[in-house]
């Protein structure tokens, strides 16, 4: 669906389209927010208290160091900025609509590929194959999107002058 067509649609298709972005919307939150309290905070608080209880930060793994950064930046952080763009750049960057099961693939791959990275670095199983994988996955949502975004400007749609004129 395309800016023009959402003009000239009937209320119940646009509404139709809000409801179902606004529930990937929720869940990319959702998953920043579990994101955020388990792999994020709860890892950050056990390295806490394992450097205070002996008295040194040579004691702690460097892999779980790892862990909790990258669950805090690119989990919740990447999350939050991944879901509000997917729902808002389109209505504020007067861009083509995106089709929302790409943003349901982009989810499946982004949070996969999270949770492989923070589970490899906590775990440190088959850290040679997970590694990679993982960044494979948290980098394969920019193929998902960026075919949409590769159009050349003059065949993306200017509503501009669709909505302001009378």
């Amino acid at each position: 669906m395309n800016t023009v067509s959402e003009i000239t649609a009937e209320p119940s298709v646009i509404v139709q389209r809000e409801v179902r972005m606004q529930r990937l919307l929720i869940a990319y939150i959702l998953t920043g927010l579990l994101f955020l309290l388990l792999p994020g905070t709860f890892l950050g608080v056990w390295n806490l208290i394992s450097i205070s209880s002996r008295h040194a930060l040579d004691s702690l793994s460097p892999a779980w160091i790892q862990a909790h950064g990258h669950a805090q930046i690119f989990g919740w952080i990447g999350t939050f900025i991944l879901g509000i763009g997917f729902y808002s750049l389109t209505k504020m960057g007067r861009l083509p609509t995106f089709a929302i099961p790409r943003g349901w693939t982009c989810f499946a791959l982004w949070t996969t590929g999270i949770t492989l990275r923070w589970f490899e670095g906590v775990v440190g199983w088959q850290w040679r194959i997970l590694l990679p994988f993982s960044a494979f996955l948290r980098a394969g949502w920019v193929s998902v999107v960026l075919p949409d975004r590769l159009q050349p400007s003059a065949s993306r749609i200017d509503c501009g002058t669709a909505i302001d004129q009378p």
